[in-house]
């Protein structure tokens, strides 16, 4: 029963002052309709240049079980989600980006299904909301990552839901935007741990732009899963 769920929320953000309180606002929607009250939520301030930080330290004030990090230097999305992972203290943990974007009921549809899983992850099915280079990059991205990792998956980059357990004895090395590519990999291909797929619904960011797609996350994200697959095959990471 998810009313006895204890879950950790992982909230990466850059210069997300615009979007950040509503973000949390649905997760705490997410968790009052489950009834969950064994929570916490963890959010990353990755070195934001706005002001980010004196916004989530308001929301600090207004509700509980809010954790507030700043780093002092960018990590990288990834580099800021695995610090997220460290720091959870709860049964499972759930990473969410803090652009808005994901809506308390989509939420709520992730964390329903995870007491009979290792992990419960997601693919879009409105994936037309996404710009027209996304949505080619995606579709040739996602059956690449299959053919290298001899896998068969739908998606590599939805929010997902974790045991927290896993990922604490996972040394996981990818600080870019492919981190949950190399979690994925191994957590399947050497850990053979069980899974689903969950339909969900992106909703259009209220403020600012994503900070994802630009020319120089595109050659890291690549170089990235290069070296992910070496690691995975020839354990030269």
């Amino acid at each position: 029963m998810t009313n006895k769920l204890s879950i950790s929320f992982v909230i990466p953000c850059f210069n997300e002052s615009l979007n950040i309180v509503n973000t949390v606002k649905q997760i705490l929607l997410s968790v009052e309709k489950l009834n969950i009250n064994l929570y916490e939520i963890i959010i990353i301030d990755d070195g934001s240049t706005d002001d980010t930080y004196l916004k989530i330290q308001n929301i600090q004030k207004k509700f509980q079980n809010i954790k507030l990090i700043r780093n002092t230097q960018n990590l990288g999305y990834g580099g800021a989600v695995k610090k997220g992972f460290e720091l959870a203290n709860k049964k499972y943990v759930m990473w969410i980006p803090g652009d808005n974007s994901h809506q308390g009921n989509e939420i709520k549809k992730i964390i329903a299904n995870i007491n009979n899983y290792d992990f419960v992850t997601t693919y879009y099915t409105n994936v037309k909301k996404r710009n027209l280079f996304r949505r080619w990059f995606t579709r040739i991205y996602t059956p690449f990552l299959n053919l290298i990792f001899r896998l068969d998956l739908p998606y590599y980059n939805g929010l997902t839901v974790y045991k927290t357990v896993l990922l604490q004895n996972l040394k996981i090395n990818t600080d870019s935007f492919t981190f949950q590519i190399e979690i994925f990999v191994n957590l399947i291909k050497k850990n053979k741990c069980n899974y689903t797929f969950v339909p969900t619904l992106l909703s259009d960011r209220d403020e600012g732009s994503s900070k994802a797609f630009n020319i120089k996350n595109v050659f890291m994200v690549l170089k990235s899963i290069m070296l992910i697959f070496f690691n995975i095959y020839f354990n030269k990471f």
